[in-house]
């Protein structure tokens, strides 16, 4: 992967399941929709929780009815991801 991304499908809403962290400390994401709702590795979405912006999220592992991104909360370390968070498009 890497640069190259694409949007997600402009009505995709999901749900943050479990928020775990890799080696570097990076927020890894997993989210209640997969390829059977039109995800594809290297699409964009954005974690938001009552209307207000988390991170950005680069789907990275795509099963059926799941996935897993990698989060991005530009630099804002103060920002935790918690399971129940919204999951929709960046584009809308």
């Amino acid at each position: 992967s890497g640069g190259i991304t694409r949007p997600a499908p402009a009505n995709f809403r999901s749900r943050v399941t479990a928020v775990t962290k890799d080696v570097n400390g990076e927020n890894l994401v997993a989210i209640a929709a997969g390829s059977a709702d039109g995800l594809q590795e290297n699409m964009r979405l954005i974690v938001v929780r009552d209307g207000r912006f988390l991170a950005n999220l680069v789907v990275e592992n795509v099963n059926i009815n799941d996935a897993v991104g990698r989060a991005n909360t530009l630099g804002r370390d103060n920002v935790v991801i918690q399971p129940g968070d919204m999951i929709r498009s960046a584009n809308g």
